[in-house]
């Protein structure tokens, strides 16, 4: 062989090996994003999950009022009607 094909052989082969590292780098990217999606796919049940128990405390709070403005609602009808009762 003579120094011409071997150092075309030799660019060649550069050039292959500087676009594979190209290719490798892009290719771990995109590794790194697929896995942050499904990183963050995984927690999804769980904030879904958290979200919903949040909303059941929520309305067991929102019923919890409720209860206590109906009795407060009474007992101020009373205290009325005593009022009343003794005009």
């Amino acid at each position: 062989m003579t120094a011409d094909v071997v150092q075309r052989s030799l660019d060649v082969a550069d050039s292959r090996t500087s676009h594979l590292g190209a290719e490798i780098e892009c290719q771990i990217d995109e590794r790194k994003k697929i896995e942050a999606k499904l990183e963050e796919a995984s927690r999804e049940p769980d904030r879904k999950m958290y979200e919903s128990n949040k909303y059941k405390e929520v309305a067991m709070d929102i019923h919890s009022i409720q209860a206590d403005v109906q009795s407060l609602s009474s007992i101020l009808d009373r205290k009325v009607q005593d009022l009343k009762g003794s005009d």
